[in-house]
């Protein structure tokens, strides 16, 4: 009541004045209260999507690097047999003639085999993450293309 009558007693530029004041303050309590946060919310938002999205491309960028070192981790859980079973299978590689285990190393020789399936066996081992560690190669004479070989396979460091 006594601020009724208080403004009452102003005069017309004083209370437009204080008109003014009481506005621009409601603006003022608007802006830090409700305004500020809703637009530090959505920059935050921006933000993090923008690192998402970021983070999304680089995944796909790198998903072939990405498959095969799950491809690596998942052979070299395997025991040597499953893995030169595995890759010969899937390059087309017949049965090894011989086969012999050592601490942490397997040799394999195989006898009239393909040059380029045997190509294609020791790139897919590596793939796998094994290493070659010696290779021995000998030609079938009369046979073009056909090989005798041993390899030497061991877990890569």
């Amino acid at each position: 009541m006594e601020g009724q009558r208080y403004y009452a007693g102003l005069q017309r530029r004083e209370q437009q004045a204080l008109q003014f004041l009481a506005v621009i303050l409601t603006l003022g309590v608007l802006i830090e209260f409700v305004v500020l946060p809703g637009w530090h919310w959505r920059q935050r938002v921006e933000r993090a999507y923008a690192q998402n999205l970021q983070a999304a491309q680089l995944l796909q960028q790198n998903q072939p690097e990405l498959a095969r070192v799950a491809l690596q981790e998942q052979a070299l859980a395997q025991p040597f047999d499953q893995i030169l079973t595995q890759a010969a299978v899937a390059v087309g590689m017949p049965a090894a003639a011989a086969e012999s285990h050592q601490a942490g190393l397997q040799v394999v020789v195989y006898k009239g085999v393909a040059f380029d399936t045997l190509v294609a066996l020791l790139r897919r081992l590596q793939t796998m993450g094994l290493s070659i560690s010696h290779l021995d190669i000998h030609a079938i004479q009369d046979t073009p293309g056909m090989v005798d070989a041993e390899v030497s396979i061991e877990h890569a460091a």
